[in-house]
């Protein structure tokens, strides 16, 4: 993908995500995370991007997603058992751009780049992403021992530009 899809962006919290009536997601849990995406590129890549919006939410909301969004695997319960600490309330993200590294239709890994700041300090981020297609959406990868890493990036040259707007 060359070019961002168009999207309607929503907020959860302080956090904006972005949604498609056609990529997804096609449903919010009770819990508030958002699951349900089209098994297609697009809705790996919304699937991503909420994934990344979620890691920065409410520790107990991460807890009841990556139940859901853990595929069956070696790492699962590890995955599960390893939580980390809520956000700092003061911190802000948004997405800023994508690039698809992989699609295969079974798989995709996809990289978020992200912006945020805390305590008046600016970052930009990326959560690279290895999801495949299980029980008909897009999970998590529990046969990679680090389906989800976060790096900090000094700029966002070479992302396409994913924003609100």
């Amino acid at each position: 993908m060359t070019t961002a899809p168009a999207a309607e962006w929503r907020f959860q919290d302080v956090y904006a995500f972005p949604t498609s009536s056609t990529a997804g997601p096609g449903d919010t849990a009770p819990e508030g995370y958002p699951y349900c995406f089209q098994h297609s590129p697009e809705g790996a890549l919304f699937a991503a991007a909420n994934v990344t919006i979620i890691g920065f939410g409410p520790a107990e909301q991460r807890q009841a997603f990556l139940e859901y969004a853990l595929t069956d695997g070696p790492y699962r319960d590890t995955l599960l058992n390893a939580q980390g600490a809520a956000a700092p309330s003061d911190v802000r993200a948004s997405i800023a751009g994508f690039r698809m590294l992989a699609y295969d239709g079974e798989s995709a890994r996809v990289d978020i780049a992200f912006r945020g700041s805390s305590n008046g300090q600016s970052v930009n981020g990326s959560a690279v992403l290895e999801l495949v297609w299980a029980d008909g959406d897009w999970k998590l990868d529990a046969s990679n021992p680090e389906p989800a890493r976060l790096a900090e990036l000094p700029d966002l040259s070479g992302y396409v530009s994913w924003t609100e707007g």
